[in-house]
């Protein structure tokens, strides 16, 4: 049974948001700059997107997670050859956590601007 109409204006609307899109294209062998610079951009502004669409259908209620430390999931960590200089003092990639606080970065700022 579908909830009633009105009910969705009173939904909360979760975005888990990050680490699939960071990796998947770290997977598809591009660089950490590549990603930053073209990959994050538009993944933000798809984001945007889709919460200007259902905030405009009637949604209100949004909880927004940002992306982990990447550079520290033991997938990423095996499946790339990685040298010595990559790694911080905690065994975690440095460059792909670097990448996540760009995103981070990113995601909070157009979060203020989606509450402006």
């Amino acid at each position: 049974m579908l909830p009633e109409a009105d009910s969705f204006s009173q939904a909360l609307y979760t975005f888990d948001i990050g680490q699939n899109d960071l990796t998947a294209a770290y997977f598809a062998n591009k660089t950490v700059e590549q990603i930053g610079t073209t990959d994050v951009p538009e993944i933000i502004s798809q984001f945007k997107n889709a919460v200007t669409y259902i905030y405009a259908q009637g949604g209100r209620y949004f909880w927004i997670h940002n992306t982990g430390p990447i550079g520290c999931l033991a997938y990423v960590i095996e499946w790339f050859p990685l040298k010595a200089s990559d790694f911080d003092s905690h065994g975690c990639v440095s460059p792909l956590n670097h990448l996540a606080q760009q995103f981070n970065d990113a995601l909070k700022q157009a979060v203020i601007e989606l509450r402006a």
